[in-house]
């Protein structure tokens, strides 16, 4: 039994191709909306909707997304206090935000 897949099969890094989505040039730059810069755009709208949701009551007696925020927030908080010391903290908003950018 041959299970080679047939010549026509769907080649699996069609998914990484950048396509245009919005074509833009300004002044001979560039400038286009691609499928990678919408996706990039949707994960920081969503970072930002979770947090944000997760602290607007600020309750004493945590949600669940309130906890899970504060778990995130500390997790991260723990890597570069680990890492880099208690001087390091003065990096840290810069290495949250990328934290949850990149997961």
């Amino acid at each position: 039994m041959n299970f080679l897949l047939p010549s026509a099969a769907i080649d699996p890094i069609h998914q990484f191709q950048v396509s245009k989505w919005l074509d833009l040039n300004i002044g001979g730059v560039d400038l286009s909306f691609t499928n990678a810069s919408g996706f990039m755009l949707l994960g920081v709208v969503l970072t930002i909707a979770f947090f944000g949701v997760a602290a607007s009551k600020g309750l004493l007696v945590p949600s669940r997304l309130q906890s899970m925020a504060e778990i995130g927030y500390g997790f991260v908080a723990d890597m570069v206090r680990g890492a880099a010391g208690e001087e390091g903290l003065k990096f840290f908003p810069f290495v949250f935000t990328l934290f949850f950018f990149i997961f």
